[in-house]
């Protein structure tokens, strides 16, 4: 952001469960987006959104009032929050960009620990994908109708094995899904614990919403068909597996993997710092020990990840 840090943010102290929170103010397209910001607790159980999205290319840059000040975003929050502003009431956000001073490491290592609770206390935990470009504009719609038709209730046996066989009439919906995984946001490393902790999810693409739920009786219904005539990418493509752990995570009881085994699930996953590889994680891992600290090298994080190793056998 464009701004220095005294003008925009009042301190919070770097012990307990203090949180910032961005009141979204109501607004029509066109208007300039404004906010508030919000100095509360976790442990007052406030109700709120997370949003999980990536930032994105920093150019061309985009303003937002922030109480009295204007600061600058990326083009990809700026669209979410215009996109997610209500005309008639405000909306309350846990934004990670907003919400947490970048530039004062001691609070950026304290609200990142912190990540996990906030993001499994959300009301709803927000997938911000983007928007479709014109030519896709058809094809996204459809493709989420299709999510949000399955995703309503509970489906027989009879029905999941009926609605969810891969045919001729629906071949092309379970493709795009999987081109769905393809985008850049699927690639953050960071989602993987944002996904897993949630509740309740929800997508959006530009206009186009789902709930989570109908990812999950897809999932569903993918392991009770004969799926031979998909291409791989749909049963193993990152939408899928997120799935698979957010499962086994709400499971009872949970199911958790270690740190070396959620490290190399994601090898191939994108972070803009390196030490996010291994602090993105730490909050899902089983028995983990390690606390994210922005003072510490790569080299002693790698140092941290082998004694974790090490103590946890």
């Amino acid at each position: 952001m464009e701004t220095s840090s005294p003008q925009v943010y009042k301190p919070l102290p770097h012990t307990g469960d203090a949180i910032r929170l961005l009141r979204l103010q109501p607004g029509i397209r066109g208007e300039k987006l404004r906010s508030n910001m919000i100095y509360t607790t976790l442990k007052s159980n406030p109700i709120y959104e997370a949003l999980s999205y990536e930032w994105g290319a920093p150019e061309p840059k985009q303003q937002i009032a922030l109480d009295d000040t204007n600061v600058v975003v990326t083009p990809n929050l700026w669209s979410a929050l215009s996109h997610l502003r209500h005309r008639d009431e405000e909306k309350i956000l846990w934004v990670d960009a907003l919400c947490i001073n970048q530039d004062n490491l001691d609070e950026r290592n304290h609200q990142v620990r912190q990540m996990g609770e906030i993001y499994s206390r959300a009301s709803m935990v927000i997938i911000w994908l983007g928007c479709p470009s014109l030519a896709e504009s058809l094809t996204a719609r459809l493709l989420f109708d299709w999510i949000n038709i399955y995703g309503h209730e509970e489906w027989s046996l009879q029905t999941y094995k009926r609605e969810y066989h891969p045919s001729p009439d629906n071949l092309h919906l379970w493709h795009d899904l999987a081109r769905l995984g393809t985008l850049s946001y699927w690639r953050r490393t960071w989602i993987v614990q944002e996904i897993v902790l949630a509740g309740n999810i929800s997508l959006q693409y530009g206009n186009n919403k789902a709930t989570w739920t109908g990812i999950e009786y897809l999932e569903r219904g993918l392991s009770l068909n004969d799926t031979r005539s998909l291409p791989r990418h749909v049963e193993d493509g990152p939408i899928m597996r997120l799935q698979h752990q957010h499962k086994l995570h709400h499971s009872n009881p949970p199911v958790h993997s270690s740190l070396e085994a959620l490290l190399e699930a994601t090898k191939t996953s994108l972070c803009g710092d390196p030490r996010d590889r291994v602090f993105a994680l730490v909050g899902i891992a089983a028995h983990n020990r390690i606390k994210p600290d922005y003072s510490k090298t790569l080299d002693e994080i790698f140092i941290d990840v082998l004694k974790d190793a090490c103590y946890n056998g």
